[in-house]
Order: C-alpha cells, then sequence, then structure tokens
C-alpha cells in the first residue's frame, strides 16, 4: 500500500474557501461601506432652504441674524443637515 502524501487540498477540505476568504472579507466589507455612505448622504437631502433675518428690515451695514434651515418637501426641518451656504449679497 502506497501512503497518502498530504497536501493543503486533501489535507484541510476547506482550503479552496480558505484561499479566497480575504477576497470574500474585503468585498464584503468594501459593499457595506459604499451602502452605509449611500444611506448617509442621500438620507438627509433637502429640498429647499428657508432663510430667515432679524430684523427684517435693516440698513445698510446694520448687524443682523440670519438664520438657515434647511427643509424637506413637506416643511419639516432637517435638524442634523449639515453643509456649507452661498450668500451672495447684491
Amino acid at each position: 500500500m502506497k501512503a497518502r502524501r498530504f497536501t493543503r487540498i486533501n489535507f484541510y477540505p476547506s482550503y479552496a474557501l480558505m484561499r479566497h476568504s480575504h477576497k470574500i472579507l474585503i468585498a464584503s466589507l468594501f459593499v457595506a461601506v459604499m451602502i452605509f455612505s449611500y444611506i448617509k448622504t442621500h438620507a438627509a437631502e433637502p429640498e429647499a432652504f428657508v432663510v430667515e433675518v432679524q430684523p427684517s428690515s435693516f440698513d445698510p451695514n446694520t448687524p443682523v441674524d440670519m438664520t438657515i434651515k434647511a427643509v424637506k418637501g413637506d416643511g419639516t426641518v432637517i435638524k442634523e443637515y449639515e453643509g456649507d451656504a452661498y450668500i451672495d449679497v447684491i
């Protein structure tokens, strides 16, 4: 009877799966990050911005308080919205 030579393939039955497990892990982590970033960026997109200025009428070179709110289509304010506002004063 001939001695059986043990190789990785016949000694470890799941060697073929283990050989590619790091690629599967990296791919699944990549997919999870992409899904999370899509949900995070598209969860709170405002439909419009509401600009409030106090006082409503003022003279030039007078300080005023300005509040900019991001709102959804139904009018609810997005409290966790973080973004930039660019204002042109004419």
